[in-house]
């Protein structure tokens, strides 16, 4: 079966946004998911998929000299990078590529595949998670100005660290 045939590969594509590849060792031709097709900005009906046409798309600054893949495949070196694609309307797309060399029975590299996924979105959410980390950080330093509470006997300030040490010391279950 195909990755173009696989309906759970498809619907794993279609959900993380991922796309997948299969090559033999030493071939240029490959076999490329419709998912991987997307992430390169490339039609599966007119770009014939190959191991010289995904090194031509890499960005040059991002291409691994032919003696690192090598000396990877040889040696069954997990894949595991990131590298930018040049679109065809000239943009560039960042991706992450992890993959793996399969052995056969005799200890002999056989082929490799891999899952390349888009990392665009990366930043954004890194983005997203420091603005809420500094949201939480100025509620927590406005606690250590005035914090208060009502007791029987009138209203009282709390300082902060003590408040947060009462919050978040461990207390015995029962």
């Amino acid at each position: 079966m195909s990755f173009r045939d696989s309906l759970p590969i498809r619907l794993i594509e279609d959900k993380l946004g991922c796309g997948f590849w299969r090559r033999d060792v030493g071939a240029d031709e490959m076999e490329w998911s419709q998912g991987l097709f997307r992430l390169y900005g490339l039609d599966p009906e007119k770009d014939q998929p190959s191991y010289t046409l995904m090194r031509k798309t890499q960005h040059p600054e991002d291409r691994l000299n032919f003696q690192t893949i090598d000396g990877n495949v040889r040696s069954g070196t997990l894949f595991d990078r990131e590298y930018r694609v040049v679109l065809p309307c000239g943009g560039t797309r960042r991706l992450a590529h992890r993959g793996e060399v399969i052995f056969d029975f005799k200890g002999n590299p056989s082929f490799d595949v891999a899952v390349v996924w888009n990392v665009a979105d990366r930043p954004q959410l890194l983005d997203e998670v420091l603005s809420e980390e500094r949201r939480v950080k100025v509620i927590l330093e406005a606690l250590d100005y005035f914090i208060a509470f009502l007791r029987t006997d009138g209203l009282h300030a709390v300082p902060g660290e003590l408040l947060r040490k009462i919050a978040f010391e461990k207390r015995p279950a029962f």
